[in-house]
């Protein structure tokens, strides 16, 4: 990729206007950075290949706004940043990401609309512990799940009324701690690999002269512009946040098996419902030791079980589905994984889960985790195919796509 005019094309600009948003001008502005980037490489390959840069370039802002920043707004956001950075490594995979862009599309629409319609911003607020506490632990939880921190933390600073070179230097300084401290757990989650930081390391020159950018225009704005240029950009990332959010909510097959689920309850009626990964291979969601005739006489000869034992209540355990499908003739298997050990096992013994022995339906919580699995596991030569497949019916693939990033 590196030969290719293409990467450069793209990266090069992205690099830029996230330098210049981290250097105080435009604040949301860098959510363009990720989807520039995703026209020629994975949205997760895009996202792992910058951290280390923006690392670089907090690095620059922390020299160049030293002194320039709200000592009582970072002390009371910071905490909550560290709580949000922490659940969200945590919750990495039960968390839809599609549902997280439209609560913070709509929180970045309503708060920059109003201030744009009617500069509130201007009002100089008083800090507010509560309300620090809350959006700082929203843009915590946010940067790290969706690379979309900056709405919330914006939200939470227009109303408190800062000087334009102030309102730069306290982002700044709040994200260079938030990168840092998710530097370990996008480790821990494959996020780095040799070829990822080589890209970096091609990019980084341009670190440093976006922010000197952002600087350089922050310091010649007049501030009632300068916060119409922030309240602006913060509507057009809610606007394509709630945009892309609600097309992979509306395109997720497991929304279509959760809507069909609530109606079923409704009706006091259980049915099961199967995605179709390819021949032979069928995702669900959690099942029940009642669906067992079903499965079998849709062709099935195995049951995959990636969910493991009491994530909630009620939930049918390990033992209690391997009883029913031995009663009805299937195999059962058991390889459980979550986001944080994914994807649990070898993949050559994930390969084994679902090949041989004939068709194979695997589940999970929704069947995000059994498509994820379903996708690293296949060769490398038919990788691409599954991994398109599974797009096309709407699965987030993060989790695969971070595996794969780190290969």
């Amino acid at each position: 990729m590196l030969t290719d005019p293409y990467f450069y094309l793209v990266s090069v600009p992205a690099v830029l206007l996230y330098g210049i948003a981290k250097g105080g001008f435009g604040g949301a502005i860098a959510m363009v950075s990720v989807p520039m980037m995703a026209l020629v490489m994975s949205p997760t390959q895009a996202a792992a290949i910058l951290l280390p840069i923006l690392v670089v370039m907090d690095a620059v802002v922390v020299k160049t706004y030293w002194g320039h920043f709200d000592r009582r707004a970072l002390r009371i956001l910071l905490p909550g940043a560290l709580c949000g950075v922490a659940l969200g490594y945590l919750s990495a995979e039960s968390m839809s990401e599609d549902w997280m862009r439209v609560l913070i599309g709509i929180v970045a629409l309503v708060f920059g609309a109003n201030f744009l319609l009617s500069r509130s911003a201007a009002a100089h607020k008083p800090h507010n512990r509560v309300s620090a506490a809350f959006f700082g632990g929203l843009a915590g939880f946010t940067s790290f799940s969706i690379h979309a921190g900056g709405p919330p933390l914006t939200v939470y600073l227009l109303p408190r009324g800062l000087a334009p070179l102030l309102f730069a230097g306290t982002a700044g300084m709040f994200f260079a701690v938030v990168n840092a401290v998710k530097l370990l757990p996008y480790y821990l989650l494959g996020q780095f690999s040799g070829d990822n930081l080589l890209y970096s390391l091609a990019l980084v020159p341009l670190a440093p002269l976006g922010v000197w950018i952002g600087r350089f225009l922050v310091e010649r704005t007049e501030p009632r512009l300068y916060y119409g240029i922030i309240s602006a950009f913060l509507v057009l990332v809610g606007l394509r946040l709630l945009w892309l959010g609600a097309s992979g909510v509306l395109a997720s097959p497991a929304v279509t098996m959760q809507a069909e689920s609530v109606l079923n309850a409704i009706q006091g009626v259980h049915r099961m419902n199967i995605v179709e990964l390819a021949p032979g291979v069928g995702a669900s969601e959690q099942i029940d030791p009642r669906d067992m005739p079903a499965i079998a006489a849709a062709g099935y000869k195995v049951v995959l079980n990636n969910r493991p034992d009491g994530e909630v209540p009620g939930q049918p355990g390990s033992a209690e589905i391997a009883a029913a499908a031995a009663a009805h003739g299937l195999e059962y298997r058991y390889l459980p994984v979550t986001a944080m050990n994914f994807p649990g096992a070898a993949l050559a013994d994930v390969a084994a889960a679902f090949d041989g022995d004939g068709p194979v339906l695997a589940y999970c919580r929704s069947g995000t985790r059994s498509t994820n699995l379903w996708v690293v596991s296949r060769p490398a030569g038919e990788r691409a195919d599954a991994r398109e497949r599974a797009r096309q019916l709407g699965y987030d693939l993060s989790m695969a796509d971070r595996l794969l990033a780190g290969h």
